[in-house]
């Protein structure tokens, strides 16, 4: 059996699979699914369900937050029992993973122009979640050896509680609001990009 200091190096499996099964839910949120919407347009109640089940079903930002739980596990997996955490160390692997890519991309959709840069900062909000993760992991790993995961837990379901009313009565206002009003929110909240080009067009 491992010692605790190799416990996080071990490879779980099913991780990758995970994974792979998230990206694809993603992909599929993005239109690679199949357009069964449009074919069954027209198509009468029995239709417009299997439409609906098909456009509800492939939900991308659940499949993010599956990557995000996945991310969660896995960083925290390495510092199980350890009563200090390697903070340089932590952030050392995380810009050496998130970093090269993401400077990447950057660099590809400058040289394909604006409109592509105006994409990708609609696709990127993921990312940016996840680094701000990064950046919370050692004061969480403070609150947690100090606190118990107990504590932290409620604690994190109350601040939650916020920005979930504020999502569903921003939701509420624009299943309420007049065309006109939701046009003019959805072009206020993404600006000039090309996606809000595309969706208000």
């Amino acid at each position: 059996m491992a010692g605790r200091a190799d416990y996080g190096r071990e490879h779980v499996a099913g991780l990758d699979t995970l994974r792979l099964i998230a990206a694809a839910w993603v992909c599929c949120s993005h239109g690679a699914r199949a357009p069964l919407s449009e074919m069954l347009s027209g198509q009468g109640t029995f239709g417009a369900i299997l439409g609906g089940l098909n456009n509800g079903i492939f939900n991308g930002v659940a499949a993010v937050m599956m990557f995000f739980v996945i991310s969660g596990f896995v960083i925290h997996r390495i510092n199980v029992g350890r009563e200090r955490l390697d903070i340089a160390g932590h952030y050392a692997r995380r810009i050496t993973r998130i970093a090269p890519p993401l400077l990447a991309i950057y660099l590809i959709c400058a040289l394909l122009g604006s409109l592509y840069a105006g994409v990708l900062r609609e696709v990127l909000w993921s990312v940016y979640s996840e680094i701000a993760y990064y950046a919370l992991y050692p004061l969480l790993f403070i609150l947690y050896r100090r606190f118990g995961v107990e504590r932290i837990f409620f604690i994190g379901v109350a601040m939650s509680i916020v920005p979930i009313a504020m999502t569903a009565s921003f939701s509420f206002r624009l299943m309420t609001a007049n065309p006109q009003t939701l046009r003019n929110s959805v072009t206020k909240s993404l600006g000039k990009s090309a996606l809000s080009q595309m969706y208000v067009s």
